[in-house]
C-alpha cells in the first residue's frame, strides 16, 4: 500500500470518528490541520497557485471529506478580493463594504465568477453530506460552518447580494453558535461568530433588517472580543483574525491596535505587500509622516513581484506632498506617471497626484494636462469627479489639509 493511501486511510478513519469529548476541548483533528494549516498559510501569503494545488492534493487523498472542498471556494475568494486589493484594510475601509452605496464595486469575469461557484456548490454539497453522515462529529459541523462562511463572504463583498450573504451567514453562525456550546474554548468558531456579530451590527440600517429577519441583531462589541480570541488563540483562523481586527481598528480610527494587528501579520507572512502596504499607511493615519516615507521606500526595495513599481512611487510623492517637501513630491510622481507598463487605474491615479503637486506649485497648466489626462481613462473610485472638481478650482494648501484629514492616501488604494 503506497503512503499517499496509508494517509489517506488515516485522514478518512481521524476525520469520521465521533467528536471528542468536551473534556478533550480538541474539535479539530490533528492530521486535517496539518493539511488545512499550510492552505491558510499561502492564502495569507498570496501565494494562491500554492493554496489552490494543496486543496486539490486534499480533495485527492480525501474525496468525501469535506475540507479541501472548503478552502478551494475560500482560496478562489480570497485571490479575487487580493486582485481587487480588497485584502487591504485601507481599500476596505476607503470603500466601506458596509456602505449600502460603496464607491467601488468589484468586476469580476464570467469565468472567475462560474469558477468560485462551482467550488463553492461543491463545497456546501460535501460540506452537508459528511454532516449528515457525522451528526456528533464537531469537525463536521465546523467544515459545514466554513463552508457557508466563505459563500457568505463572497455574497457579501463580490456579488453585493445582502440578502443572500445574511441567509448564508445565519446558517453560518449557528453551526459555530452549537460548535461553542459544546466546545466553549473553541476559537476558531469565535472568528464566525465574531465576523457575523460585527457586520450585523454595522450595516446600513437600510439592510440592517435582513439580520433581524433572521433572528440576529448583531453585537459590534461581541464581535470584538470573539475576533480577539480567535486572532490570539485560533488553530487554523488566528490570521483571519488579525486580518478582519485589522480592518475594523483602521475603521475605527484606532491606528496603535491596527498597527499592532498588522504588525503580527507581517512578520507571519512577509510576503504579503498588501500588509506592508497597509503599515505604511497606518503609520501615516498616526501623523508619523517619516516613518510612513521610511516603510514605503523600503518597500521599494522589496521588489514584490505583484506590486507595480509605479503604485509605490505614486505613495511616496503623495506622502512626501503632505509631509511639506513639493519638490520630492514632484520627483516621484512624475516618476511613476512615466513608469512603462503603468495598470490604466492605477496611471489615472498617478495623474491626479502629480496634478495635485503641480498645482500646489503654481504649474497650472501641467495639472490641468494631469488632470484631463485622468479623464481620458477609465473611472475608478471617482476619480472622474475628483478631476473635473480639480479642473474647476486648483488644489490648494486648503484642499491638501482636507486631503489630509481624509485619510490622505485613500485614492492611491
Amino acid at each position: 500500500m503506497s503512503g499517499r493511501i496509508l494517509l489517506a486511510c488515516a485522514l478518512t478513519l481521524a476525520a469520521s470518528a465521533q467528536a471528542p469529548s468536551a473534556a478533550s476541548k480538541k474539535p479539530l483533528s490533528d492530521d486535517i490541520v496539518l493539511r488545512v494549516r499550510p492552505v491558510m498559510d499561502a492564502i495569507h501569503s498570496l501565494d494562491y497557485p500554492t493554496a489552490e494545488r494543496l486543496c486539490k492534493t486534499l480533495i485527492q487523498d480525501l474525496p468525501e471529506h469535506p475540507a479541501g472542498y472548503v478552502y478551494l471556494a475560500r482560496t478562489y475568494w480570497s485571490e479575487q478580493l487580493s486582485n481587487a486589493r480588497l485584502l487591504s484594510t485601507e481599500r476596505f475601509v476607503a470603500m466601506d463594504l458596509f456602505s449600502d452605496s460603496p464607491r467601488f464595486r468589484l468586476a469580476v469575469e464570467r469565468a472567475t465568477s462560474e469558477r468560485f461557484d462551482r467550488a463553492g456548490a461543491e463545497s456546501l454539497g460535501k460540506a452537508r453530506a459528511w454532516a449528515k453522515r457525522h451528526p456528533a462529529d464537531a469537525e463536521a459541523q465546523f467544515f459545514l460552518a466554513e463552508a457557508y462562511a466563505v459563500r457568505a463572504g463572497y455574497e457579501f463583498s463580490v456579488e453585493r447580494n445582502r440578502w443572500k450573504a445574511a441567509k448564508s451567514s445565519g446558517e453560518a453562525y449557528e453551526a459555530a453558535q452549537d460548535l461553542l456550546r459544546r466546545f466553549p474554548d473553541f476559537a476558531d468558531a469565535r472568528l464566525i461568530t465574531g465576523a457575523v456579530n460585527f457586520v450585523a451590527d454595522s450595516l446600513d440600517w437600510k439592510t440592517k433588517w435582513l439580520s433581524w429577519l433572521l433572528g440576529f441583531r448583531g453585537s459590534q462589541d461581541k464581535g470584538r472580543q470573539d475576533l480577539e480570541i480567535a486572532a490570539d488563540k485560533g488553530t487554523l483562523t488566528s490570521d483571519d483574525g488579525r486580518t478582519f481586527l485589522a480592518i475594523l481598528h483602521t475603521r475605527e480610527k484606532q491606528m496603535d491596535k491596527a498597527m499592532r494587528r498588522l504588525a503580527e501579520l507581517h512578520e507571519r507572512h512577509p510576503d504579503n505587500y498588501l500588509v506592508h502596504l497597509d503599515i505604511a499607511a497606518a503609520a501615516w493615519l498616526m501623523d508619523r509622516p517619516t516613518q510612513a516615507l521610511e516603510i514605503y521606500r523600503e518597500i521599494l526595495t522589496k521588489n514584490y513581484p505583484e506590486l507595480e513599481r509605479a503604485f509605490v512611487l505614486s505613495r511616496i510623492g503623495s506622502a512626501s506632498r503632505m509631509a511639506g517637501d513639493f519638490s520630492a513630491s514632484e520627483r516621484w510622481l512624475r516618476d511613476a506617471v512615466e513608469v512603462s507598463g503603468t495598470s490604466p487605474h492605477l496611471l489615472a491615479v498617478a495623474c491626479l497626484e502629480f496634478g495635485k503637486t503641480l498645482d500646489l506649485l503654481k504649474q497650472r497648466e501641467g495639472a490641468l494636462a494631469q488632470y484631463r489626462h485622468v479623464l481620458q481613462l477609465e473611472d475608478f473610485l471617482g476619480l472622474h469627479q475628483e478631476a473635473q472638481h480639480l479642473i474647476r478650482r486648483p488644489f490648494d494648501a486648503i484642499a491638501m489639509r482636507q486631503d489630509q484629514g481624509a485619510g490622505g492616501l485613500v485614492t492611491l488604494n
